[in-house]
């Protein structure tokens, strides 16, 4: 014995652009889409460590 109740539907009157939301389809885009994207800032910066390394050096001091 549940009340209908009337639903108000709000649609936006901006398009926003959604192609950003979808991933890409194919092309050199869609191999590396989930890869490790580095930006370097500066040039003279230290080269980042990876892998294994990274994590032994992210590793807290009292984990031996």
């Amino acid at each position: 014995m549940g009340r209908n109740r009337r639903r108000a539907a709000r649609i936006s009157p901006v398009a926003y652009d959604r192609t950003a939301d979808a991933p890409v389809r194919g092309g050199e885009g869609a191999r590396g889409a989930d890869g490790e994207r580095v930006v370097e800032y500066d040039d003279e910066a230290p080269e980042q460590l990876t892998g294994l390394d990274y994590y032994l050096d992210e590793r807290p001091p009292h984990h031996g």
